[in-house]
């Protein structure tokens, strides 16, 4: 569901009424079911609040809610961060990998969570990709964009602009290529031609314009 009082629940609500999507997974949100009705969702789909994924029926025209109550809900501002909804879409996230992790599910769609709610709550992680990992324990993380025919794997992430040429080194490029290429073997690549950006414009320009494609990159 991401963040009870923002986008998500409403991302969400919209998607699972196309058609489309139950004829490609079963659909089963996690989350507090009081975040739909409570923005009247449920008027042209019903809300159908689980406790177990086992509950789920998967009918189209029913959304499927295991059910994550939020304490402090009544209290919970809406269209702005707070921590009670940045605990919230922690503990959805939380929830949504240990399902994961134990192969009760097979794949996670994150609706937007707002990293500010998560600072407010106390959890100091700067977004999805690094808690992720922690939970997965798994040292080498990567993130990646695809939009065929391009496919992007991230050296860094979730830092600001300034410091990234700081946080560029030869171990963490190596990491972003080592990563894009077990991507592409999952996805039946097994000779995938990867490119490396540059960071300056013009690479750098023989280091006029920026060292780091000669002395990192």
């Amino acid at each position: 569901m991401g963040d009870p009082s923002g986008i998500g629940p409403e991302v969400v609500f919209k998607s699972l009424r196309d058609p489309e999507v139950y004829r490609h997974c079963f659909p089963l949100v996690i989350g507090d079911s009081q975040a739909f009705l409570h923005r009247r969702l449920g008027a042209s789909c019903k809300i159908r609040p689980i406790l177990n994924p086992a509950q789920a029926k998967y009918q189209q025209g029913t959304i499927d809610v295991l059910h994550v109550p939020v304490p402090e809900f009544s209290r919970m501002p809406l269209g702005r961060p707070s921590a009670i909804s940045g605990l919230a879409s922690y503990r959805f996230v939380q929830l949504s990998m240990e399902l994961a992790i134990t192969k009760i599910v097979q794949g996670v769609v994150h609706a937007p969570i707002s990293k500010t709610a998560w600072n407010m709550a106390g959890i100091k992680y700067p977004g999805h990709t690094e808690m992720l990992g922690d939970l997965c324990a798994v040292k080498n993380i990567a993130m990646a964009i695809a939009s065929e025919p391009l496919r992007t794997v991230l050296v860094t992430r979730h830092i600001p602009f300034i410091q990234v040429s700081r946080h560029i080194n030869k171990e963490e490029i190596q990491i972003a290529v080592e990563q894009a290429i077990l991507w592409m073997r999952v996805l039946k690549i097994y000779r995938p031609r990867i490119g490396v950006c540059a960071l300056n414009p013009h690479a750098g320009e023989n280091g006029l314009l920026g060292k780091e494609e000669i002395h990192v990159i």
